[in-house]
């Protein structure tokens, strides 16, 4: 003879409605942001990610924060579904499970800085790259692939990439 069981469950509907609360109300923000934009030398991050993002008087746009978007885009909706599940059904925590996503398009710019933007960098900027670094070859190696774009300047952006997760 089979045995019946019973199993209670508590109303956990005002738990769920409180974590529905809080993800809709938690953003994600990747790139550069205002405190950490001004750098030791004068410059401001934010506005030298822009002008290579956009170009500006003479300097070509060289986007690498649009790309690496649409690159992940379809691979990023999974992972923000999957968020919600967990967040709504496994009752994890928002702020971690939204890290997770921050950190991976954050990973996902630096790859398209590193895999290399065109347009090539124009022979005066190689030769003043040379001469900063106190190099006299064609090549200048401290940076991936050579002459990469953006690398130079990787203080200003490439270093000062990050996400913040606000209101979780």
């Amino acid at each position: 003879m089979s045995r019946s069981r019973v199993e209670h469950r508590r109303n956990d509907l005002p738990a769920l409605k409180a974590r529905l609360r809080e993800l809709k109300s938690a953003k994600v923000s990747v790139g550069i942001h205002a405190e950490d934009a001004d750098t030791a030398d004068g410059f401001n991050a934010a506005a030298i990610a822009s002008t290579h993002e956009y170009g500006a008087h003479g300097i070509p746009a060289r986007p690498f924060i649009g790309p690496a978007f649409n690159n992940g885009h379809d691979e990023n909706l999974r992972l923000m579904r999957r968020i919600a599940r967990l967040v709504v059904h496994r009752d994890v925590p928002v702020k971690p499970a939204l890290d997770r996503l921050g950190l991976k398009v954050t990973s996902d710019i630096r790859r398209v800085i590193d895999g290399g933007i065109s347009p090539e960098l124009a022979e005066s900027t190689k030769a003043k790259r040379d001469a900063k670094l106190g190099k006299g070859g064609p090549a200048n190696t401290q940076f991936v692939g050579g002459y990469t774009p953006l690398r130079d300047t990787s203080q200003h952006i490439y270093n000062r990439l990050r996400h913040v997760v606000r209101g979780a």
